[in-house]
């Protein structure tokens, strides 16, 4: 047994706490890489730094060299050959600046020194010009520009080494004088100032030669480079390269000839100047580089131990409530299967009980719009007023149905809010025209009451408000006596908030019954009264005030009225191209066209078509007898979705009446194959169908149907709808004519 539970529970610890061990491990690795990198990185862009600003005060130093010999040269006093004046200048110039080792005037032609401030002693004319100063004067005197020379070693003192700078007096071109400014390498030492001991830096001229450097023993004064490394510095210093920096080799031994250095490695940076020709090397130990990196390391790994130990600790937490976890899990599961199957059941029941509703209502309709052809009485003898109270009983069925299953919805938080810009004044207007048939039949007067400005904007769904303001008012005039009145207040409150309030003159209600109201299926009618009703309509507005981030407030006394009310955030009214008050796709939005409009349904050598696909045949047969009376149409019918997809193709029908719950092919579908057609992706189809659900005419207005008429329909509705569509074919017809 024992066997058994190590056999088990141990190899699921461990195997739990090595698959978090895993990740842990990864993130110390990650982080170590990414530490060495930065660490690395941070010192490289510091050596960077230096070597760009050695540089940037080498390439001032000569240019200020090159500026002092052609200042100088341009002097009145040697213009003129007044050597004894320019002494003085010279003098002055040299005693003031310690980089300047001196200061010549050359005679070419003569060669010999005109003029030589490191001689004073002796003679001008008894000093000779060497060949570098020579051959450095004729190029000087080719070019007639200022140049800067490579350095000058003068003996095995390297203190002594000196950068001339060469320039010709201009005054007397033909005479062959140049003037040379002889800068101390020595002094350039002072840029490698802030320099860690550790680096070394040479400052190479135009020639590869080291002119100076802080470590002789690695860079020796006066040596030159090797010719590969000189190829490096020709290739940094072309036009297309500016001041870069370029890694010289991993070892010092291979940047000179002949001079032998430990094997240690080294990186080398090298920044060179266009302007110039100088160049600038540093070389770092590369050990140096990433010291920062190996100082931290220990506190690296000691916070991985830390890590890996705490990861230890929490997969053995949840290890112990992997077991809850996975409940939870299963009992989510099972709860999301038993709300989709929630959904799916109020979505047939809906369709379910529409569809015989449809077939009731549709025919009570006929039968009441027969028994007005024939003086209120009806073929099969029925009364004008039997037949209202079959479509009366049918229509309040309807009503108790839909509400059933909204607060069915609701209840499962399956509510659809679609808040938009919305203006109350039109949205109460209609409500108010809804009612006030019932009012009148009351003898309630309706009052609509507008504070403020005319038309008040606020951010809520609009079918939603209208559900609401709907069982408000219409509770309102229910619960009222004969002579009471209903008030609809719209008024601004504090808060950027809109306040609409129902009040009524009506029986009023008990502190004890305030306390029952929002229950559902909670009624207070008196005994012997009759007032229809389901008992849920404040449950269900209450719920959809709290969707819209309100809260629906009641205030009551017996026998003096109620007050129902409620507030909506205010919102700007929107611009032309915003969607403002959106209707959902419910009707095909008809143009209205009075019964007393004559339309002629014949477009020239041809009836108007109309394909109705439907796989019902009593909703077929509602259809056809309403055309019938009311419109002399060509109806062709299709049972199925194949079916009406084919008929369409071959017909061309000039409209489409179209179910949505289709054997085969669904409504949805043939759409789309109807769209697809070039033939047929201009024909309007129109769904009639017993799928009430928001989400079902969300799908159908995106496969692109015209218009969405939900079963049971009025026939007013499908009487204007059609209408509406014939109007726009006739219209399109008479365009082509």
């Amino acid at each position: 047994m024992i066997d058994s539970w190590l056999s088990g529970r141990t190899r699921s610890s461990l195997f739990i706490v090595g698959v978090s061990l895993v990740p842990v491990v990864m993130v110390v690795l990650m982080v170590t890489f990414l530490l060495h990198q930065s660490t690395g990185r941070a010192v490289e862009r510091r050596i960077e730094g230096f070597v760009h600003g050695v540089q940037t005060a080498l390439d001032g130093r000569l240019n200020y060299g090159l500026r002092l010999a052609v200042a100088l040269a341009q002097s009145y006093s040697l213009q003129f050959r007044r050597y004894d004046e320019f002494a003085n200048e010279a003098y002055a110039v040299v005693e003031k600046d310690a980089d300047l080792a001196w200061i010549v005037v050359t005679d070419l032609p003569a060669e010999q020194f005109v003029f030589h401030t490191g001689r004073p002693e002796t003679p001008a004319q008894a000093i000779p010009a060497g060949p570098n100063a020579m051959a450095q004067g004729k190029v000087v005197l080719a070019s007639q520009k200022p140049t800067i020379f490579g350095v000058r070693t003068h003996g095995p003192n390297i203190s002594e080494a000196t950068v001339p700078i060469r320039t010709p007096i201009s005054s007397a071109p033909e005479a062959g004088l140049t003037l040379t400014v002889m800068l101390r390498a020595k002094a350039m030492e002072t840029l490698f100032q802030g320099i860690p001991e550790t680096w070394g830096v040479a400052i190479i001229d135009g020639n590869g030669t080291v002119a100076t450097s802080n470590q002789h023993l690695l860079f020796p004064v006066g040596k030159s480079a090797r010719p590969e490394t000189l190829a490096r510095l020709a290739n940094t210093c072309r036009p297309d390269h500016q001041h870069g920096h370029t890694t010289l080799g991993h070892h010092l031994h291979q940047i000179f000839e002949g001079v032998q250095y430990d094997r240690s490695e080294f990186v080398e940076l090298v920044s060179c100047s266009q302007e110039t020709g100088w160049s600038v090397v540093f070389s770092v130990p590369a050990n140096e580089i990433h010291a920062p990196f190996r100082e931290s390391l220990p506190l690296i790994l000691a916070a991985g131990l830390l890590a890996m130990a705490l990861s230890v600790g929490i997969a053995r937490y949840f290890g112990k409530r992997l077991q809850e976890t996975q409940a939870l899990r299963e009992a989510r599961d099972a709860a999301e299967v038993a709300n989709r199957l929630k959904n799916e059941f109020l979505a047939n029941m809906s369709h379910e009980l529409r569809t015989p509703l449809n077939a009731i209502l549709g025919h009570a309709q006929l039968m009441a719009s027969e028994a007005e052809r024939t003086s209120n009485q009806s073929s099969e003898g029925l009364t004008q007023a039997h037949i209202e109270q079959i479509s009366r009983s049918g229509w309040h069925l309807l009503e108790l149905i839909e509400q059933i299953l909204d607060f069915s919805k609701i209840e499962a938080d399956m509510v659809e809010i679609n808040t938009v810009p919305t203006e109350l004044s039109s949205l109460i207007s209609d409500c108010v025209a809804q009612l006030k048939p019932n009012a009148d039949k009351k003898q309630v007067s309706l009052q609509v009451e507008i504070l403020g400005i005319e038309q008040h904007w606020v951010q809520a769904d609009p079918l939603r408000v209208r559900q609401i303001l709907l069982n408000l008012v219409s509770n309102a005039i229910k619960y009222n006596h004969s002579g009471g009145s209903v008030r609809i207040i719209l008024t601004d409150s504090e808060r950027d908030k809109v306040r609409i309030a129902v009040q009524d003159t009506g029986r009023g209600m008990t502190p004890q019954q305030l306390q029952q109201l929002f229950q559902p299926f909670v009624r207070f009618v008196r005994r012997g009264e009759v007032i229809e009703g389901t008992g849920i309509g404040l449950a269900i507005s209450r719920r959809l005030t709290e969707s819209m981030g309100s809260k629906l407030s009641v205030s009551s006394k017996p026998d003096v009225g109620s007050e129902f009310s409620f507030e909506l955030n205010r919102c700007e009214a929107p611009q032309a191209d915003e969607p403002a008050q959106t209707a959902l796709l419910e009707r095909s939005d008809p143009v209205q066209v009075s019964d007393s409009t004559e339309v002629p349904y014949l477009i020239p050598h041809r009836p108007i078509k109309l394909l109705y696909v439907e796989d019902t045949l009593t909703n077929f047969e509602i259809v056809r007898l309403f055309l019938e009376k009311e419109f002399p149409l060509q109806l062709i019918h299709a049972a199925d979705g194949e079916s009406g997809l084919e008929i369409a193709l071959r017909e061309q029908p000039d409209l489409i009446l179209m179910d949505m719950n289709l054997p085969g092919l669904n409504g949805i579908e043939v759409k789309h194959a109807l769209s697809n057609s070039p033939t047929t992706a201009g024909i309007p189809v129109i769904a009639l169908s017993a799928n009430a659900m928001q989400v079902d005419i969300d799908r159908a207005h995106d496969a692109g149907f015209s218009g969405y008429l939900t079963k049971p329909f009025k026939l007013p509705e499908l009487r204007e709808t059609l209408r509406s569509f014939v109007s726009r074919i006739l219209e399109k017809e008479s365009f082509k004519a």
